[in-house]
């Protein structure tokens, strides 16, 4: 379970960093001759729970609720859940991790699939009809799936040993779906 969070961290680090590739140009300030020059901070600013200000919280957007309707029972929010991931595990050990990351400027259609390229996830199928750009793989007993809409990329991952890939499916696509109107 530690190795699927790790995983799903770093496709949301891989996205910010193809985005911000794909989004920066040569914008080096070229300073008068005689002139000084002044570095301006390079951080964006963030509220005290993480996350841009403004930006939705992945712990109002995964509830209790939300993580019961996939992984049935009673979901128990993890300790280390914040503004930018959530994670819920139930009795059995089924577990569902979500993070969102929400970037000034909006976020590249191609992103979410370079990020999903990067990480070795060959075998995203895409869905039509889930944000600006979304797509999801499915495995034996879990679910990996991700959508960019407008300035925000969300990764939803589940892992269940009571259910197979196939009967989490649905149930996570709808879960995005609510998500994404949530946005």
């Amino acid at each position: 379970m530690v190795l699927r969070k790790t995983i799903l961290m770093a496709m949301a680090s891989t996205a910010l960093l193809v985005v911000a590739a794909c989004s920066s140009g040569s914008t080096t300030p070229t300073a008068a001759p005689g002139a000084g020059t002044s570095a301006a901070p390079n951080t964006l600013p963030t509220t005290p729970a993480g996350g841009l200000p403004g930006s939705a919280k992945a712990t109002d957007l995964l509830t209790a609720d939300r993580a019961a309707a996939v992984l049935g029972g009673t979901p128990t929010l993890n300790p280390g859940s914040s503004a930018i991931s959530a994670s819920y595990t139930s009795d059995n050990g089924d577990s569902i991790t979500m993070v969102v990351e929400t970037m000034p400027g909006g976020v590249p259609q191609a992103a979410l699939t370079a990020a999903m390229a990067g990480q070795g996830a060959g075998g995203m199928q895409p869905i039509g009809g889930l944000g600006d750009a979304a797509g999801k793989e499915v495995g034996a007993h879990e679910v990996t799936l991700a959508f960019v809409k407008g300035g925000s990329l969300v990764i939803l991952g589940v892992v269940s040993t009571s259910q197979a890939g196939s009967d989490l499916d649905a149930k996570v696509e709808a879960l995005a779906r609510q998500i994404a109107g949530a946005l």
